[in-house]
Parts: C-alpha cells; sequence; structure tokens
C-alpha cells in the first residue's frame, strides 16, 4: 500500500582538505514496501528552479538512488563493495565511484530511516567521505 509521506534527506561531506559541507532537502513524496523492499519516490526543487525526480530503494543488502531531471544518475550502495556510476550532467557524463561502508535502516509504525556511509572516488582518486541520511514519515 502506497502512502503520503514527508521525505527528508541530509548529505554530509567532507572534502580532502577537512571541510565538512551539510545539504538538507524536505519533499512531499510516497512511500511503499512490496516484495521486501521500500520504495520512496519523491520530487524536488533544484537551486535553478527546475524539478528532480527521487527514487529509493532500499533492502536488508542494498540501497538504490536514482535522479532522473537536469542530472540522471542510478547509484548502488552495496557494504563493504565498490560500484561504479554515472552522473548524466548538462555538460556531459561524470563516472564516479562509490566505495560503500554502511547501509543501516530502522523502521517503525510511521517512519523509515536510512543512513549510509560512503567514500566517493573519480578516476580511482578521493573526491570525499559521505554520509546520507534519508527519512520519511508517514501518517498510518
Amino acid at each position: 500500500m502506497r502512502k503520503d509521506a514527508i521525505v527528508r534527506i541530509t548529505g554530509i561531506q567532507r572534502g580532502e582538505n577537512g571541510a565538512e559541507e551539510r545539504v538538507t532537502s524536505e519533499a512531499f513524496g510516497s512511500y511503499q514496501f512490496r516484495e521486501d523492499c521500500h520504495y520512496l519516490e519523491y520530487r524536488e526543487r533544484t537551486d535553478d528552479g527546475d524539478e528532480q525526480e527521487n527514487y529509493v530503494a532500499l533492502t536488508e543488502e542494498r540501497l538504490t538512488v536514482r535522479k532522473k531531471g537536469k542530472i540522471d544518475t542510478e547509484m548502488l550502495f552495496l557494504p563493504a563493495c565498490t560500484t561504479a556510476a554515472e552522473y548524466q550532467t548538462p555538460y556531459g557524463v561524470i563516472p564516479i565511484e562509490i566505495e560503500t561502508f554502511s547501509v543501516r535502516y530502522k523502521l517503525t509504525k510511521r517512519k523509515l530511516l536510512a543512513q549510509v556511509s560512503y567514500i566517493l572516488k573519480m578516476n580511482g582518486s578521493f573526491v570525499s567521505e559521505n554520509k546520507l541520511r534519508i527519512e520519511a514519515e508517514w501518517r498510518n
């Protein structure tokens, strides 16, 4: 059963210089559980006013994030694995590697909280250490 939800995303990024950058967004979306997978769908506005569609699929073993809009990508987070992804931007394709340390989640009657810890690389070189927190809350 699909439920209307408020989705809150917090990303924390620490680059080579050690400076920490935090980005937070909140959007209305939906939550659904089917076939042993938690699904979130939501739309958010980018800084330039465009709309970005976002899809999240979460299981015991992995988290997948898909974005469609000005930037298209599908990122797979698998603990203790490095996966490849591409950011398709208006300026071209940017290949990235994602080295995932952990994917954890907690589910209650009204909330899903997922947390991911990973390193982002480009061409094998360190770009940033990252933490992603995805929280969805709905009414029963």
